[in-house]
């Protein structure tokens, strides 16, 4: 996979989450509520909240094979390492995939905010249809 593919489909993750995010939570308009469904998506669309998004060695490392060794996957690396003090275990790709997922999450948080916003209008144009 490539590093836009990995973003678009981390993207797809969260607007196709956000409905029922949305839903649990109630209509909130605040910068709040978009920074909490952006935090909720770091852990539901990236496998953060159980440690695995493929639940399968193999599908991340596939994933990942196409990203290693690009621009991307470099400030990715730095970022962690740098900006956070982890140090990457490569010989855990379900790890690695989920980090790479987190961090696409931190570097696209205004465009989640839009699509928590997004979704947010579509829902309440819905409801006033119905």
């Amino acid at each position: 996979m490539t590093y836009r593919e990995y973003v678009a489909e981390v993207l797809a993750d969260c607007e196709e989450h956000a409905k029922d995010y949305i839903h649990f939570n109630g209509f909130d308009y605040s910068d709040d509520a978009a920074r909490d469904f952006v935090e909720d998506c770091e852990f539901v669309c990236t496998g953060n909240d159980c440690g695995s998004y493929y639940f399968n060695r193999d599908c991340a490392r596939d994933a990942l094979h196409g990203v290693a060794f690009t621009p991307e996957f470099d400030d990715f690396i730095k970022y962690y390492r740098d900006e956070l003090g982890i140090d990457i275990d490569f010989d855990e790709p379900e790890t690695v995939d989920v980090l790479m997922r987190c961090y696409i999450v931190d570097q696209n948080w205004s465009d989640i905010e839009k699509i928590y916003f997004d979704k947010l209008a579509e829902m309440e144009d819905d409801a006033a249809e119905a």
